[in-house]
């Protein structure tokens, strides 16, 4: 099918590029051969050598076939053992972990699991692991990420300039360089400012007269959070250190509106032109800037030559963030330069094309140019973050496509069952624009026939923003396709996805419903009721009250566990919760079931002002249910462990009562997430506060005091460093 219509469209190879890193090939023949190789029989228990050939099919694997493994055999095969479990959810992974524990020894369990599974494994296990034995990295991958970012806030916490030349503490270092989620921006401030200011008291000239070798020890962390009017008295004999540590940055290191940013790139400039003109900079000059080049504003470009500017703005075009302040000018100058973007050529559009995002509406209006849509594709592979108005055009582009290849089909011959027709969704089309298909209107996929459906289903079943209208289509598209909703089996539910949002609450209740076909549909975005309706089929269907659900089962409800009422909350097993709430941080509860949770973590981490780092972390979106004498007794240092998806949750009337000391402490990251809601409420002292965490501390801030993470101490960094550090390498796999 595939080859057959690639014939529609100019960009062979960057549609199969784009098709090949998006999925766009269902997954229903892979689970359909799985069933056969099962006999039918969902729960078969599967041998050794049936399992080694079952990777392709790990993510239709049953959480009942998971449960049955056999133990001795899998854990004496670590091949097999790590290429399954890479491809399991975490449902899935719990459901193998809950069966190999029951006959395998816990020590050898954990000496033998693939280290990527190591921080799913739930506390109430490890009490039976001798941990004595383990060797130091098996340790450390037993932290979950919520303890990973405590351990290296501790450390930065107790960071000083006498441990500079400590092996640990540059292994520590360089192991947050490469891994800047694990990093705490506000300790990272601290430890900088620490750092700086005992330099300057046994030294008064230490800035303005750093010598090459001084700025050669301090690390790139470090240098980074310098604050900016200590960045402009570094003296030029240290440019060649500090363009070869700027060149090597990390800037996702800083948040992006730290003020050391533009004093950062301004030196690195003034470093490149040893008193010259910027007319003097070269392209290998621009080179050396590394991700700096990033916060180049207009007015600086403007003062090199033409072909430095090319060639930087090129530089640009890789960039993951560009400056909010720095849009419209370079907007303009990228205009100047190369005249609007729809005169562009292929092959600027191609160099250029990702800065398009600096203005939506040019994107808008690109022409239908024989090589644009071709070359939108190779574009959208180079962005993590591919902005509406471009996902639009190539929808445009690729159906305008389709359309003109029909016309020209139909001007040489004649079909009677030929439903490409303009407007029309064709398979090849469909499968191509992949989420995409979101811009069909609900009139033109009403038009789709039901042998197209069929062959395309989970590819729109994957799509979670359908509105109303076209889920009413696509609905009725599912009952004309598999037939009246009561003969549906857990096969089709599964296929159809998303689109099952689309049927009355009353109809989710008699699906066939269970924990192995909601593990694609968890991020639909459902309604309240919608999620009641489908945890009440699940319970139905697999047999469950709230009272039976282990760790398996709630890590595999997810955002379902939100469809249980207050009552069935209360009854959640106390052991099995405590397991997987650090699994489950990220679901969004109605307040009443949110609220009721938060009382669930009360019980189990104890009142809120004793709640350490990892249990704030842990604790997820429901933390924001806390009320304001609860937020009052928390400690400021943990408050930058709270999620980001949790601040906009948070009441305004409630935030209004946190003190300076708190909102300080929240960080840039969530700093950044209060609303302008919440924002109002607040007094002109907490928003200065506010302000503050946006930027990152300050010198005075550090005078006077504010609170920070308990340090572990010397015997402490030794114990956690080294181990810590092999976690960080798949930590972020998870």
């Amino acid at each position: 099918m595939l080859s057959s219509n690639l014939s529609e469209f100019s960009g062979k190879t960057s549609i199969l590029k784009y098709l090949q890193s998006n999925d766009r090939f269902p997954k229903r023949p892979i689970c359909q051969q799985f069933m056969e190789k099962l006999g039918g029989k969902k729960c078969k228990n599967i041998t050794h050598e049936e399992l080694k050939d079952l990777k392709p099919f790990a993510r239709c694997m049953p959480l009942c076939v998971l449960r049955r493994l056999k133990a001795k055999a899998i854990m004496a095969d670590q091949t097999t053992l790590m290429n399954i479990t890479k491809c399991l959810r975490k449902g899935q992974l719990m459901a193998m972990f809950q069966g190999l524990r029951e006959s395998v020894d816990p020590s050898e369990m954990v000496e033998k699991l693939p280290d990527s599974v190591l921080p799913m494994i739930p506390q109430s296990f490890l009490k039976k692991v001798n941990l004595t034995a383990l060797k130091n990295k098996k340790k450390i991958y037993l932290q979950s990420v919520c303890q990973a970012k405590m351990t290296f806030s501790r450390q930065l916490s107790d960071f000083s300039d006498e441990k500079m030349a400590n092996s640990d503490t540059q292994d520590m270092m360089k192991a947050l360089s490469d891994n800047p989620d694990c990093l705490s921006k506000v300790q990272a401030g601290r430890a900088a400012l620490r750092f700086f200011a005992a330099a300057e008291k046994r030294r008064g000239d230490f800035i303005k007269n750093m010598t090459a070798e001084e700025m050669d020890r301090i690390h790139l962390i470090l240098l980074l959070y310098l604050p900016p009017r200590k960045v402009k008295d570094l003296p030029s004999s240290v440019c060649p250190s500090f363009l070869r540590k700027m060149k090597a940055a990390n800037l996702k290191l800083l948040h992006h509106r730290a003020p050391s940013r533009p004093a950062l790139i301004q030196k690195a400039l003034d470093c490149l032109a040893n008193g010259r003109n910027l007319s003097a900079l070269t392209r290998e000059d621009m080179s050396k800037l590394g991700q700096l080049v990033c916060e180049l504003p207009a007015s600086q470009l403007r003062l090199m030559s033409p072909n430095v500017v090319n060639s930087s703005l090129q530089l640009m075009a890789s960039c993951k963030h560009i400056p909010q302040r720095h849009r419209a000018d370079l907007k303009q100058l990228i205009d100047e330069t190369y005249g609007d973007p729809s005169d562009w050529s292929a092959e600027t559009m191609e160099a250029l094309g990702p800065l398009l995002v600096l203005d939506e509406n040019a994107i808008s209006s690109l022409p239908n140019k024989p090589w644009m849509k071709d070359v939108l594709f190779l574009l959208i592979l180079r962005m993590l973050n591919v902005p509406r108005a471009l996902e639009k055009k190539l929808f445009t582009l690729v159906t305008a496509t389709t359309s003109h290849a029909a016309c020209r089909r139909a001007a040489n011959i004649t079909t009677d069952n030929d439903d490409r027709t303009q407007g029309v969704p064709t398979v090849m089309t469909i499968r191509v624009l992949g989420k995409n298909n979101v811009y069909w209107t609900a009139a033109q996929l009403d038009k789709m026939s039901n042998e197209t459906f069929l062959a395309i289903v989970e590819i729109l079943g994957a799509i979670p923003d359908f509105n109303e209208q076209q889920l009413a289509v696509l609905t009725k598209k599912a009952i004309q396709a598999f037939g009246p909703v009561s003969q549906w089996t857990e096969a089709v539910v599964e296929q159809i996805g998303c689109i099952i949002k689309g049927f009355s609450d009353a109809d989710l209740e008699t699906f066939p419903l269970t924990l192995d076909t909601i593990k694609d549909t968890v991020n639909c975005g459902w309604n309240a009721s919608q999620v009641t309706s489908v945890w009440k089929a699940i319970a139905k269907n697999d047999n469950l009250t709230a009272q039976r659900l282990g760790v398996t089962e709630i890590v595999t409800l997810d955002q379902f566990l939100c469809g249980l009422n207050t009552s069935e909350i209360r009854q959640l097993d106390k052991e099995a919760f405590r397991d997987a709430v650090g699994l489950i941080n990220d679901i969004k509860c109605p307040s009443m079931v949110a609220k009721q949770l938060k009382l669930r973590l009360v019980s189990l981490f104890g009142t809120p002002k004793n709640w350490t780092e990892v249990q704030v972390c842990e604790s997820g979106n429901n933390i924001a249910e806390l009320d304001p004498e609860e937020w009052k007794s928390l400690r400021a240092s943990v408050f930058s462990f709270i999620r980001q998806t949790a601040i906009p949750l948070i009441a305004p009337k409630t935030m209004a009562t946190f003190s300076v000391e708190q909102l300080m402490e929240l960080g840039p990251g969530n700093a950044a997430m209060v609303t302008d809601e919440q924002r109002r409420v607040l007094s002109d002292e907490q928003r200065a506060a506010l302000e503050e965490a946006l930027t990152g501390p300050s010198e005075q801030t550090l005078k006077t005091g504010t609170s920070g993470a308990p340090s572990l101490g010397v015997e402490g960094t030794t114990a956690f460093m080294k181990p810590l550090l092999f976690f960080l390498m798949v930590v972020l796999l998870l």
